[in-house]
C-alpha cells in the first residue's frame, strides 16, 4: 500500500485514533491511556493515514519493547478501511523496525479468541497459537488467545 503513511502516533492523533478505538473494541482505551502509551520510553506506536485523505488516521498500533520482546498491545483500523491492508502495512512495518533496530528478538500478542478476522491476520504474518488466557476480557467472558512469532 504505497499510498499509506506509517508515522509514529502524537497528541494530535488522539481525535481520529478515540472514533477507531471507540468503533473497534467494546471495553475501549481512554485518552489518558492512550497519551501514556505515546510517553513511555518502552512504547512505540505507528498510525496509518492515506495521503488521499488528508492525512486522517485510518488505523494504529501501540506496542512495548522489554526485555528483547515486542508486546503488541493495540492494533485496530476504521471499521470503514478494514481488509485492504492497513493492518498488515502497521505489523510488518512495526516488526521490520524492530529487527532493523535489533531491540526486540520475539514478539507476542494478545487476540480475543472470537475474532477470527485479527487470528488469520496474524497467522498470516506468522504468528503462531502459543495458548490461552481463560476469561482474559473478563467484561466480556472471552478468552486471549496468545500468539507469537520470532522479529526476524
Amino acid at each position: 500500500m504505497n499510498h499509506l503513511i506509517l508515522d509514529p502516533a502524537t497528541p494530535n492523533d488522539m481525535g481520529d485514533i478515540l472514533i477507531i478505538e471507540r468503533e473497534s473494541f467494546s471495553s475501549p482505551w481512554t485518552y489518558t491511556m492512550f497519551l501514556e502509551e505515546i510517553s513511555n520510553p518502552l512504547s512505540r506506536s505507528l498510525v496509518a493515514r492515506r495521503r488521499d485523505l488528508d492525512a486522517k488516521a485510518l488505523g494504529y498500533i501501540f506496542y512495548q519493547v522489554v526485555a528483547f520482546e515486542m508486546h503488541i498491545l493495540n492494533l485496530a483500523v476504521h471499521p470503514s478501511f478494514r481488509s485492504i491492508g492497513i493492518g498488515t502495512a502497521l505489523l510488518t512495518e512495526s516488526l521490520q523496525r524492530e529487527n532493523k533496530l535489533g531491540t526486540a528478538r520475539y514478539a507476542f500478542l494478545e487476540v480475543r479468541e472470537n475474532n477470527e478476522g485479527a487470528i488469520r491476520l496474524y497467522q498470516k504474518l506468522g504468528f503462531k497459537k502459543l495458548g490461552l488466557r481463560k476469561n482474559y476480557y473478563r467484561e466480556e467472558n472471552i478468552n486471549a488467545v496468545i500468539m507469537g512469532r520470532p522479529i526476524a
